[in-house]
């Protein structure tokens, strides 16, 4: 094959079909996406291929035959090559501007090399298949336009018609065998290997990353065992575990790395990020993908980022930047380094406004009419207590924090995030300035800044970053002072669950059929349970979502509303208007709906009107604040609903709380001791297991913000009420018995859910110990 001919087979490439495709894929299936003609796909791929892999993958997404065109390995690996330097959508490199079409020519990756020399033969044999187009080509043939034309009607690409001579292969091109390297060998010398020293490489390899190490010399084949092993037990990458275990450097790795990705390192002056560029993506964003944003102009956007292969996350800058990436590579260490050098100047950024505006205030005397009090709280000639209020909530939302805690002290007021299920404390507000501050935030909530003595509620939206974010906001009188709970609501869903999968992290596969069961039914009431903040309005948020179609009439009442979904009908909750969960509830039923959502049972009128609706024909989802599965049953009896309309209605109930996951970081394995084991284990043979089992405890590290957790998942017990369990609940069957007999007929219960994290290295027996409490206590 001549450079000529692989330069125009490039050219035939459709970018816009081939970001269809995986890139780790096709490298895995050794194959190049290349273009559509009339009803055939035309793929290049390598002799060794397995082509029923092939069109497995390739034909959902295309929907065409599957036309092959076979190359040489050698050929194959010098067209793959090349095609990584056009549009990568693993490494997401494109080179700007050849490509005008390509949605992601905007990304741009620093290294780039002219394409090697390819070899002067290329074979192409035909597959007989019911998806595939016979094509045979040898070296003697010369196939003309017609017979390799990927002209693409279907698609809006350029003209990619070869001529003949482009495909017709010279004397020349005979003569020379395949493999031939003897020109090059005449002028190659011995290159020496220097420990540490890995050439500059500006084009990805194929190569794995211990593989490189080797032929460098940096580790050995039993290193490299070793740290294989080490890896998998602890779950993270090889290049981590070799630089812990001392067998390379953290430069070494970064060189291999920029060696097998085929970008540039990042040096220390680009790691220098610009202030006007930090702000520019949120902090939850720049934790969970490991970006840097370094420098920017009014095109484009220097980042840097632990994985540059990651194209889903360049994409995604794309979109929240609308600026062109370009992508340099950092390692793990020094992204850590960001956030901890970065997200200090942040919070030393919200206390110096503090202190400006401290020394803008004026105390008032205590003898101030109210009006003057009002007046001077309102004062802010500078701006800047807004600009600190804003500072408030723009760390929050950056930090994913649920709540903001206002809350006042013996001297002045503390700021805590809730990140987590826990509160932190941010920062502290002097006494001179923590009237103005809590104003500020009632002034925006609309509630009336001279009402000190009575509990109010309020809420207020902002656009932070591209986005628009709600906050409920409530006060309560403490002392001579106020404390104030500013709640970040999640934004709002605005389209369908087109697959129908049900979406809640940390279920298991078995209890998600089980829900899956209850949410297929026609009519009935499906009960989530548990304590205020264990996630139970998220689960019914995420049912509705599943549930959500052009087809049903979803209706909800809730108190407040607290995620807008589109294509659903929601009320909230007024009691001043006269407006409560039953009286709504009645409304509804005359709405004609399919499904209605509760937002919670707490009386037993709701209750009553709730079975009312089910027994008519409807599906009823809802909440109640109860500590099980099986104590749902008993609190919904004690409530005051007949226990024949309880067995007759509740088709299940699913108990849930929150436990916090290890940060993937720094997760530290470890066996467990006997005293850990029997703090949430009593049986003798199941702590003894557990023991010898290797399990996860936390360390902390800056990724996590030294707390060894990262993010919450949900721990459940699904009980089914089948036939024998109604008749038990028209019994008056006690909850143990209930809950007993859920357990035999394969109920897992909270604890054996937690249990199963704790073993999987997803959380921890102290996060078991908080949540659900000592073995001994239950």
């Amino acid at each position: 094959m001549t450079n000529d001919l692989l330069d125009k087979l490039i050219k035939k490439i459709n970018f816009e079909h081939a970001n269809n495709f995986e890139l780790a894929v096709a490298k895995e299936y050794s194959f190049v996406p290349i273009n559509v003609q009339g009803d055939s796909f035309f793929v290049a791929v390598s002799p060794d291929a397995d082509k029923e892999k092939i069109i497995e993958y390739v034909k959902p997404i295309v929907d065409k035959k599957i036309e092959f065109i076979f190359l040489s390995k050698q050929n194959f690996d010098t067209l793959f090559d090349a095609f990584l330097k056009k549009f990568s959508s693993r490494f997401g490199s494109v080179l700007s501007g050849e490509f005008e079409n390509d949605p992601f020519a905007s990304v741009e990756f620093e290294g780039r090399k002219e394409f090697n020399n390819i070899n002067k033969d290329s074979q192409a044999d035909s597959v007989d298949d019911d998806n595939v187009v016979d094509i045979d080509i040898d070296d003697e043939t010369e196939l003309d336009d017609d017979e390799l034309d990927l002209s693409a009607d279907d698609t809006d690409e350029e003209e990619l018609n070869v001529d003949d001579n482009a495909l017709e292969l010279s004397d020349s091109d005979e003569s020379s065998p395949i493999n031939d390297k003897s020109q090059d060998k005449k002028s190659e010398k011995p290159e020496e290997k220097v420990r540490g020293n890995i050439n500059a490489v500006d084009s990805p390899t194929t190569k794995k990353i211990g593989e490189i190490l080797i032929e460098e010399g940096l580790i050995n084949n039993k290193q490299l065992t070793m740290a294989l092993a080490e890896a998998k037990v602890l779950g993270i990458p090889l290049g981590s575990v070799l630089v812990k275990m001392g067998f390379i450097t953290i430069k070494e790795l970064k060189e291999a790395l920029g060696a097998q990705m085929g970008v540039k390192l990042a040096t220390a002056e680009q790691l220098k990020a610009l202030p006007t560029a930090i702000s520019i993506l949120p902090e939850d964003f720049v934790r969970e993908n490991k970006v840097i944003p370094l420098s920017m102009t009014d095109k484009s956007l220097v980042v840097g980022m632990v994985d540059p292969g990651n194209s889903k996350t360049i994409n995604e800058i794309v979109y929240q930047t609308g600026l062109k990436p370009t992508v340099i590579m950092v390692t793990h260490y020094e992204y850590e380094a960001f956030l901890q050098t970065y997200y200090e100047n942040e919070r030393e950024a919200a206390n110096k406004m503090l202190r400006e505006i401290e020394s803008e205030r004026v105390e008032t005397s205590n003898d101030d009419s109210l009006w003057d009090q009002v007046e001077n709280e309102i004062q802010d000639t500078s701006g800047n207590v807004a600009k600190f209020a804003n500072k408030i909530v723009t760390l929050a939302i950056d930090q994913h924090a649920s709540d903001i805690h206002i809350e006042p002290r013996l001297v002045g007021y503390v700021v805590r995030f809730r990140i987590d299920g826990t509160l932190r404390e941010v920062l502290k507000i002097p006494a001179k300035v923590d009237s103005a501050v809590v104003s500020r935030f009632k002034v925006l909530a609309r509630m009336n800044i001279a009402e000190h003595r009575r509990a109010q509620d309020g809420n207020f939206s902002i656009k932070y970053k591209r986005n628009q974010h709600d906050f409920r906001v409530n006060t309560l009188p403490v002392g001579n002072k106020e404390k104030m709970v500013i709640r970040i609501l999640a934004p709002a869903i605005t389209d369908t669950n087109n697959d129908k999968e049900i979406k809640i992290d940390g279920i298991s596969p078995d209890d998600k059929k089980k829900i899956e069961y209850l949410i297929s039914l026609p009519n009935g009431i499906v009960l989530t349970s548990g304590p205020t903040g264990s996630g139970k309005t998220t689960t019914l948020y995420s049912l509705i979502r599943t549930l959500n179609s052009e087809d049903v009439n979803i209706t909800t009442i809730e108190d407040p509303i607290e995620i807008k979904m589109d294509g659903v009908n929601q009320s909230a909750v007024n009691p001043k208007a006269g407006i409560t969960f039953a009286n709504c509830l009645r409304a509804i039923l005359r709405q004609d709906p399919d499904i209605i959502l509760v937002g919670e049972i707490r009386d037993f009128e709701t209750l009553e009107v709730a079975i009312s609706a089910s027994l008519t024909g409807h599906l009823v989802l809802s909440t109640i604040h109860t500590n099980s599965a099986a104590a749902t049953i008993t609190r919904l009896i004690e409530m005051g609903a007949k226990d024949y309309l309880i067995s007759s209605t509740v088709t299940g109930v699913l108990a849930q709380r929150l436990v916090k996951k290890l940060c993937p970081e720094c997760k530290e394995a470890y066996k467990p001791t006997l005293e850990e084991a029997r703090k949430i284990l009593t049986d003798p043979q199941d702590i003894k297991r557990l023991t010898e089992a290797t399990i996860y405890k936390a360390r902390g590290c800056p990724y996590c913000n030294n707390t060894g957790y990262y993010g919450r998942t949900g721990v459940f017990e699904i009980m089914l009420i089948n036939k024998e369990m109604k008749k038990m609940i028209a019994q008056r069957a006690h909850d143990v018995e209930l809950e007993d007999y859920a357990i035999k007929h394969g109920m897992k219960t909270l604890k054996m859910s937690c249990l199963e994290h704790i073993l999987n290295g997803v959380t921890t027996i102290d996060e078991f110990v908080r949540i659900l409490g000592l073995a001994s206590e239950q």
